[in-house]
């Protein structure tokens, strides 16, 4: 699978479909051929590419693809962030940006002058400094291939639309380079709530959705999913088994998690309550209880630690979360992931962050989202009784000092689009 045999099918195939317009292969084609005439007549060799416009990115991202143009993929356009960039072209939502004219050619052809090229994208990292990371075009496109493997010959789907970025690997690979290889339209706009969701499900169109942990925590009862939803793929993000199923049933659809990262791309997945299991190609060691990979996908050759610790079971494993989330209090080793679990247990809770904070003495911090009946809680005996009873209730989970002394109740999502936590975020709330 070369980067020759992205648009193999018909010129009138609709490659993206958005709410006023459906957009063309011809079309495409000429998109691509008019910014590559741009990054030519500007000596461009190196491309930050940032904009919700799903066909200016698709069309931005084929360019650089084709001219062998390195693709920077920041994750958002803050500009300390932007002015450590190292690039000379900026296509998109750029105070800097090249002025793209999408119409300039009609009816052109795109020019493939490279065989391979680099895409660079960033991890969020524990630490809230993101981490550039360099992955090749081939790589890529070795990836998807294995997920046409997997899924693509039991799956039939019209479109595939997202609740998440394009501009982070997971919804690179699953709502731009798949379908763009298997010749499936791409729902253009991002699908935030589930109300977008039941208005594109309204369409006679079997839908593939690739969604976030944080958009299937929040399905409920107060829209019906009736429509053509044949599969959810959901990444970056655990959902818990209750979640899994809670979602699986209001969606009415079948939930697959995939287990990856930027600098792995996709180890595992798995279904509802079975456990995960490794994908095509990916092998696997322990060393002091933490996981190391090597795969085709990774970005780097040998083995990659993944910072993960897992428990082997069978011819699965379970996940049993990142080694640099386990911290001392008061000389008491506590992981925040089991805290976070035992959070989790209650039903006044939809979701929950827990981090470690510093004054003078060291503690556990919670942000904590509430569910319908925590809120029903809390407007009946008040904060203060609600902290205390939840407090009282992780007694019969944790020791006495894995205990939050700190918690806040947070009205928007812990997580973010793509599914991760800013430690800056947690940090503000929390401090």
């Amino acid at each position: 699978m070369n980067s020759d045999q992205w648009m193999t099918y018909g010129d009138d195939h609709v490659v993206v479909t958005n709410n006023t317009a459906d957009i063309t292969v011809a079309q495409l084609k000429s998109h691509v051929a008019s910014i590559q005439s741009c990054l030519s007549d500007n000596d461009i060799r190196s491309c930050a590419i940032f904009t919700e416009d799903t066909t200016l990115f698709i069309a931005a991202f084929l360019a650089c693809v084709y001219t062998g143009v390195e693709v920077v993929l920041p994750a958002n356009t803050a500009p300390q962030f932007v002015a450590k960039l190292d690039v000379d072209g900026w296509i998109g939502d750029f105070p800097q940006a090249l002025a793209v004219d999408l119409l300039s050619l009609q009816m052109a052809e795109p020019r493939l002058l490279a065989k391979d090229s680099t895409v660079s994208l960033f991890t969020s990292g524990s630490t809230g400094e993101p981490k550039r990371i360099k992955r090749l075009v081939s790589q890529l496109l070795l990836e998807v291939r294995m997920l046409e493997q997997v899924w693509g010959q039991s799956l039939s789907f019209d479109r595939v639309g997202a609740t998440v970025s394009h501009q982070h690997i997971y919804g690179l690979l699953f709502k731009i380079i798949w379908p763009l290889m298997r010749g499936t339209t791409v729902v253009g706009p991002i699908i935030p709530y589930e109300s977008s969701l039941s208005q594109w499900l309204k369409i006679d169109q079997t839908l593939l959705l690739v969604a976030s942990p944080a958009f299937l925590k929040r399905v409920c009862n107060e829209h019906q999913h009736q429509g053509k939803l044949c599969q959810v793929i959901s990444s970056g993000g655990m959902l818990t088994s209750e979640q899994h199923v809670h979602a699986s049933n209001m969606l009415q659809a079948p939930i697959t998690q995939v287990y990856g990262s930027s600098e792995t791309g996709g180890m595992a997945s798995r279904e509802s309550k079975g456990q995960w299991q490794w994908l095509p190609g990916v092998e696997s060691k322990i060393e002091n209880g933490v996981l190391w990979v090597q795969s085709p996908y990774c970005y780097q050759d040998g083995w990659h630690c993944t910072q993960d610790a897992i428990e082997l079971n069978g011819d699965g494993f379970e996940l049993l979360g990142r080694i640099d989330r386990i911290v001392k209090i008061e000389e008491y080793r506590v992981a925040l992931s089991q805290v976070e679990l035992a959070l989790l247990q209650s039903d006044w809770i939809a979701d929950a962050a827990v981090i470690k904070l510093s004054n003078n003495r060291q503690f556990l911090a919670a942000a904590v989202q509430l569910s319908e009946s925590g809120r029903q809680q809390l407007q009946q005996n008040g904060e203060v009784h609600l902290k205390n009873q939840i407090k009282q209730d992780l007694l019969a989970h944790l020791d006495k000092k894995a205990i939050p002394k700190r918690m806040r109740f947070i009205d928007e999502a812990l997580e973010n689009s793509q599914g991760k936590r800013s430690q800056e975020q947690l940090q503000a709330w929390l401090s």
